[in-house]
């Protein structure tokens, strides 16, 4: 199928949302990582009670979420591309009623089933960081429902900056602060419960400013069926692919002890720094092809889909590469007891690889409403882990463990990208992958000779990690960027330069951001014109950017997804005025 209207700008769009996200993903994951160093520091059994602590809140946001997250990204995005305000209020009436009751009910669950939970994993002093961790829970539900709801508007800001900046740089300073008095682990959990709420807290003033503008009337729609019929496939695909990431921790801590938790927790933080920049563009990315998926710009959807698959590995080979060449000299950094793990690490960063070059195939499968399948692939995989892990960890320890994730993850995603190219339609060009390939192996050849200059140490990290950056960007640089990003980097300068143009202006007017450069505003004040735009504009249009002929676009039902709700089909969209736009969506 052809482009449609928005051709070429929904890439550009989601390249900067994309850019927002790594920033935010590189302060989240290095505070995280940071955390880990400053409990590790008391020894591995107390960074394997954090983390078997943190995972089990993890598991249960998962649970009291219900599904809501990806179901509220997807409907505020289709919502909000039909200027239908009353089903916008809808949706969030019903998803963080239902999400935020969840919570309530998994915390009262986790504090009053901590001393058995404790029992079971065999470390009685576990109960009073389990009780925390329940004290945390309702917050850190809200907040993850309240920004995935943020997502919808097609911009990464509010969950950038409040989620991944602010959030988690709040944890490790108080985490930082209570292991500085002696509060010891108890201390550092407890860190959580305040972050957790406090973003919660923000993340509530910014969405409800932002509703209020993009659906001023009161008036409400709850499609009960179609959001619960969504939100509930979503869930049991989450919380099997959530389960793939944790469950591994708690079957290890089961099967052996506290101590091997902790060592798999260090080299599974090391190993999600190289792939950092895939969740943020991905999340960048989910509403975009959601809103091309709606309209049924399948062409579109395959650049952005393509698009962000490089993007991936453009930021994660270089750092793969290093981790490969010196694992041991970063794993030292947190501890002399973690440099064994080298091996764990560099199976798990096989994994995330592979992964990464699948693209952003379970975001396209959820957006285009094949969370069914996206579901089954899922539960699949989990069961593969688990018969995995049970076989391997008694004999393998933490490299068992990270050898039964590898697999489940590359069969995975095999499986779900197959299923993007023939069920969904979606066909992402290879274009870019070969230079991609080849800069990666100058820039590994690079390393070597490097490292083997070197005496080992995190000396050698520090040089090493420059020269393969350059080598890797220079000859990306030498054999030519593709056509969708040198369109980013174009739009990137001509952004930089609005921006100078704009400080040289007296008392700082400058000329009007869209929303995703304008969250500061949002925050700042209760009333005024909505962000991005003047006074009066309709929120629920999309960012200032988008074309003409985008915000004409009057979508008819088109072909239905697996759950019965129409979407619309390019031949169909038509120009003209909004007005029953509308109409007809509760089938959807």
């Amino acid at each position: 199928m052809g482009a449609g209207p928005g051709d070429g700008k929904a890439v550009v769009r989601a390249g900067r949302g994309s850019g927002l996200g790594v920033v935010g993903a590189l302060c989240s994951q290095g505070a995280l990582l940071a955390v880990v160093v400053l409990v590790a520091r008391q020894g591995a059994l107390d960074v394997g009670r954090y983390t078997t602590a943190v995972a089990t809140t993890s598991l249960l946001v998962l649970v009291a979420l219900g599904g809501f997250r990806a179901a509220l990204t997807r409907f505020a995005a289709v919502h909000l591309a039909e200027g239908d305000g009353a089903r916008l209020r809808g949706l969030l009436l019903l998803a963080l009623g239902l999400s935020g009751a969840g919570s309530l009910l998994a915390a009262l669950a986790l504090a009053a089933g901590a001393p058995a939970l404790a029992d079971a994993l065999g470390d009685p002093a576990l109960v009073p960081l389990l009780r925390l961790a329940a004290a945390a829970l309702p917050g850190a539900v809200l907040a993850e429902a309240l920004l995935a709801a943020t997502q919808g508007w097609r911009t990464q800001r509010a969950h950038a900056l409040v989620g991944k900046v602010m959030e988690p740089a709040l944890r490790l300073g108080l985490t930082a602060l209570a292991l500085a008095v002696g509060a010891g682990t108890t201390g550092a959990v407890a860190a959580l419960v305040v972050s957790s709420w406090t973003s919660a807290l923000v993340a509530a003033v910014v969405l409800r400013r932002w509703v209020r503008r993009a659906a001023p009337a009161p008036a409400r729609v709850v499609e009960v069926r179609a959001v619960l019929a969504f939100s509930g496939i979503s869930w049991v695909a989450t919380m099997a692919a959530s389960g793939l990431v944790w469950a591994d921790v708690l079957l290890l801590g089961a099967l052996t002890d506290q101590s091997q938790v902790g060592v798999y927790a260090v080299a599974t933080r090391l190993a999600a720094l190289v792939v950092l920049a895939g969740p943020p563009v991905v999340g960048a990315a989910a509403p975009h092809l959601a809103h091309l998926l709606h309209v049924g710009d399948l062409a579109e959807a395959g650049r952005v889909y393509a698009s962000a698959t490089r993007w991936t590995l453009v930021l994660a080979l270089p750092a793969a590469v290093v981790v490969a060449r010196h694992p041991q000299e970063l794993l030292g950094v947190v501890g002399p007891g973690f440099t064994g793990a080298a091996a764990v690490t560099l199976v798990l960063l096989v994994g995330h690889l592979v992964g990464a070059a699948a693209g952003p195939c379970t975001a396209l499968l959820t957006m285009a409403g094949r969370v069914r399948l996206s579901m089954l692939v899922n539960v699949a995989v989990l069961v593969l882990d688990v018969l995995l892990v049970l076989a391997l960890v008694p004999r393998l320890g933490a490299l068992g463990a990270a050898l039964a994730w590898a697999v489940a993850l590359v069969v995975g995603n095999t499986a779900k990208w197959v299923l993007a190219r023939s069920v969904v339609g979606v066909r992402a060009g290879a274009e870019g992958l070969g230079r991609l390939a080849v800069a990666t192996g100058a820039a590994g050849v690079a390393a070597a000779g490097v490292g083997s200059l070197v005496e080992t140490g995190v000396g050698a990290v520090v040089l090493t990690a420059p020269v393969t950056l350059l080598v890797f960007l220079a000859v990306l640089l030498v054999l030519g960027l593709p056509g969708d990003d040198r369109a980013l980097a174009a739009d990137v300068v001509r952004r930089v330069r609005r921006r100078d143009r704009s400080r040289g202006r007296p008392n700082g007017q400058g000329e009007p951001r869209t929303g995703e450069a304008h969250l500061g505003q949002v925050v700042a004040t209760s009333s005024g014109a909505r962000a991005g735009g003047p006074a009066g504009h309709d929120a629920c249009a999309p960012p200032a950017d988008v074309t003409t002929a985008e915000r004409g676009l009057r979508v008819r039902p088109g072909p239905e997804d697996e759950l019965g709700h129409g979407r619309g089909r390019g031949p169909a969209a038509e120009l003209g005025t909004t007005k029953e736009q509308g109409k007809g969506h509760g089938d959807r």
